[in-house]
């Protein structure tokens, strides 16, 4: 399979590469927010896999369209805010 589709830009280790607690924390958020680069591509890619070993029926594109929907209306972001209260 190829990921081509799947990717906003060319993957960029330096987007992907972890740092401190709170440098980790603070690039989930800018995800939630709708910051499109390598981060949220390997994030949506590595969900998709865990997403697919709870319900092995679902489609890579299905997975892929929902995990996306969910960071591009801030479904995601909201929830987060919710967990937050």
């Amino acid at each position: 399979m190829t990921y081509k589709k799947y990717l906003t830009s060319k993957l960029n280790f330096k987007d992907i590469k972890g740092g401190l607690p709170s440098y980790n924390a603070n690039r989930l958020i800018e995800l939630f927010q709708g910051k499109k680069d390598s981060y949220r591509d390997i994030t949506i890619i590595n969900s998709i896999y865990a997403m697919r070993t709870i319900k092995p029926d679902y489609h890579f594109d299905s997975c892929f369209e929902i995990l996306s929907n969910s960071l591009d209306n801030s479904i995601a972001f909201n929830h987060l805010n919710e967990i937050k209260k």
